[in-house]
């Protein structure tokens, strides 16, 4: 991931900018397997640190957190568990949950059948015919 990390007014040193870069990759890359880039802005606020973070995940999937803290580590760690928190919420809802199941609980799918069967007695469908899906009958 292209990663840039500014500071404005704030002198960012190797030590922050190092836990920085290892916090966001470990992140960003558990939902997303090749992120693409990612911004991350200490400022000051008062007496506080305000981290900004943009992380571009994928085509089309950018998100932006703020959080503030008395203290910059403590400022950047609010705003990654933000960032990891929107990203196992989208990562969630790109999933597909119903991967698997051949048809719906309840349901039957039938087709028009030819009522000459085959060589095996199997009846077969007739040929341009639509499936015809039905619920069960419940014992009458």
């Amino acid at each position: 991931m292209d990663l840039s990390i500014n500071g404005k007014h704030v002198d960012v040193g190797d030590a922050l900018r190092a836990h920085v870069e290892e916090m966001l990759n470990t992140a960003v890359s558990k939902y997303f397997d090749r992120p693409l880039e990612g911004t991350v802005t200490f400022s000051r606020e008062g007496v506080n640190f305000q981290v900004d973070i943009s992380v571009h995940a994928a085509r089309g999937v950018s998100m932006q957190v703020s959080a503030m803290a008395a203290d910059a580590y403590a400022a950047f760690d609010a705003s990654l568990a933000k960032i990891a928190k929107r990203l196992r919420r989208h990562k969630r809802r790109l999933r597909d949950h119903h991967k698997g199941k051949a048809r719906a609980e309840g349901l039957v799918a039938t087709h028009d059948t030819d009522p000459a069967p085959d060589d095996e007695g199997h009846e077969q469908p007739i040929a341009g015919k639509p499936v015809v899906v039905a619920e069960p009958s419940v014992g009458n």
